[in-house]
């Protein structure tokens, strides 16, 4: 009996240790994953940032590349059209949606896109840059507010027609018009990500720029726009703090865990993308559970495991002690039987002591008994 005990007792030490030992690896084995696609998603976002630089480099160096045609210059406004008609279609499969020419006084005198023809944008932050002769050969990239998660742009460049006085120098041209791209960011970004193996979901990117203002955010459009520095009563519903996008914008590049009320908890990778005017923040996240999901179910099935051994251990157990407590039940019961038998022994023993005292009394009395 206390041998089993001290087997039993053993027993239970082990799978106490086996225990701890299986949640000690689901621990590491959720750090070192969690480690592992950290980096990996901070390299995407590096590619992703990359990608969009590179877009709009390419798009800058065609438009001022279409800038420069003579038409423009000249004032041409029927070779202007077929110039811009000609250069659109070699744009159709980069998204650009438009192509526009604005006026000295800022009004859109043709597009590819009818709506924008006749639009007036005087004093729009693109046409009050481009008026400055400074910025010739350079370009400028603003936001178009047509909805939430549009992500649409224009990017503008300006072009001025130099004055050259024969008594002097050259001097600051007059501002002819401006050219710009409407550039659908939004289809940009799903064809980038629809290359990522397993494809990614658009609503896991989302960007800010350098002064805290959300310029695309699929999971909640109604914040587009709005600035983390001047946030209104009812972001509090959501947001108790945006702190981790201060962090974002603080320690870019870079990785954090976040999580919004209401809504699963986070991670994301962010990287910094710098365009001529434009100072973004790229950042890319995936829900937590999704990247731990396959360990938790590893853990569960480690402990389901672990749960027929303690099931079987707790059934054997029992069946050893009830099978010792029968061998003691039956060892107590022929110690009593061999205690009755010795009883009997005993009592059968003083009776043949009393019958042959008696046989001794009648042997030796003279006169019979009849």
């Amino acid at each position: 009996m206390k041998r089993n005990k001290v087997l039993i007792s053993l027993t239970v030490f082990l799978l106490g240790v086996a225990s701890l030992l299986t949640f000690y690896l689901h621990y590491e084995g959720t750090r070192e994953v969690l480690s592992e696609f950290q980096r990996d998603q901070l390299s995407y976002a590096k590619h992703l940032s990359n990608q969009i630089q590179f877009y709009f480099q390419a798009r800058s160096r065609g438009l001022r590349a279409l800038s420069s045609f003579a038409s423009f210059q000249s004032g041409d406004a029927r070779q202007q059209r077929l110039d811009i008609q000609t250069y659109a279609k070699q744009l159709e499969q980069v998204y650009v949606k438009a192509v526009s020419l604005y006026n000295e006084m800022g009004t859109a005198v043709y597009s590819t896109d009818p709506h924008i023809i006749g639009v007036k944008e005087r004093w729009s932050n693109f046409f009050v840059w481009a008026q400055k002769y400074g910025n010739k050969g350079k370009t400028f990239l603003t936001p178009v507010f047509p909805g939430p998660q549009s992500l649409t742009f224009t990017l503008a460049v300006p072009i001025f027609q130099d004055a050259k006085d024969s008594r002097g120098p050259m001097t600051n041209g007059k501002l002819l018009g401006v050219l710009t791209f409407t550039l659908d960011m939004k289809g940009f970004l799903a064809n980038q990500v629809g290359f990522v193996d397993p494809p990614m979901n658009l609503d896991r990117i989302w960007i800010v720029d350098k002064n805290g203002t959300l310029l695309f955010q699929p999971d909640h459009p109604e914040m587009e726009f709005r600035n983390i520095y001047q946030s209104e009563g009812n972001c509090q519903q959501c947001h108790a703090s945006f702190r981790y996008v201060e962090e974002i914008l603080e320690n870019k590049p870079g990785t954090l865990d976040y999580q919004i009320k209401d809504n699963p908890k986070k991670i994301a990778a962010f990287v910094p993308m710098e365009f001529e005017n434009a100072s973004w923040v790229v950042v890319v996240n995936t829900p937590y559970d999704k990247v731990t999901g396959f360990i938790k179910k590893s853990l569960r099935n480690h402990l389901f495991l672990l749960g027929i051994i303690v099931i079987a251990f707790a059934a054997g157990s029992m069946l050893v002690i009830r099978n010792e407590r029968v061998k003691i039940k039956a060892e107590e019961e022929v110690v009593r039987w061999q205690e009755k038998m010795e009883e009997r022994r005993r009592a059968e023993e003083a009776l043949q002591q009393e019958r042959n005292k008696l046989k001794g009394i009648l042997d030796s009395m003279n006169d019979g008994v009849y």
